[in-house]
């Protein structure tokens, strides 16, 4: 297919746009879900409510302002192909106290996972599914192999991914994932899931 310049443009222009709203969003602190819908979230039992207490339809924590630093010291892996989305996520997850490392590609995080995820401490994967090459479902299935031949500590995982369909949803529990999350991020629910995650 010919490059077309301005398709090509009109793509960048509308990643930018999707970034900014992430961006005033973080600044915002709480995101306000479509009006009459809570944020979506999955957990690996399949079960929606965990966004329910998340947030409210007004978008407002349920047990009211959130603790400063609630991630503090926790360690997070977050993986994702676009380097706009890491930014998004090591934002989000730094100010509330995380240490996080990025990697562009399931390659990538595979390649530094072992010495990673031996460092101690509690530690979350905050992975995309559709990346180019090994994709999140592969990348998910290699951890665990990974962690029953080595007899590493389960690794909490979180999945992120603008295909929010039911199969999606299944397909990423049914590999290894703990909580399934929509694209674009909330950032109050995907803080709540992660801290409801180490307080398993």
């Amino acid at each position: 297919k010919p490059y077309d310049p301005d398709s090509a443009a009109r793509a960048i222009d509308g990643l930018r746009r999707a970034v900014e709203q992430q961006r005033r969003l973080i600044d915002e602190k709480l995101a306000r879900p479509p009006p009459g819908e809570s944020p979506r979230a999955v957990d690996a039992e399949g079960s929606a409510g965990g966004s329910q207490r998340a947030a409210t339809s007004a978008g407002q924590p349920v047990d009211g302002e959130r603790q400063a630093d609630a991630l503090n010291g926790v360690f997070v892996l977050a993986v994702d192909d676009k380097p706009e989305m890491l930014e998004v996520l090591s934002q989000v997850l730094s100010a509330d106290g995380a240490v996080v490392v990025t990697e562009t590609s399931a390659d990538q995080a595979l390649a530094r996972y072992p010495q990673w995820a031996a460092g101690g401490g509690e530690r979350l994967l905050v992975s995309d599914l559709a990346m180019p090459g090994r994709d999140g479902f592969s990348l998910i299935r290699q951890i665990r192999a990974l962690e029953r031949d080595r007899h590493l500590q389960r690794l909490p995982a979180v999945a992120l991914s603008a295909h929010g369909i039911a199969s999606v949803r299944r397909r990423a529990i049914e590999h290894g994932y703990d909580v399934f999350l929509d694209k674009p991020i909330d950032p109050p629910v995907l803080l709540d899931s992660l801290r409801r995650l180490i307080d398993r």
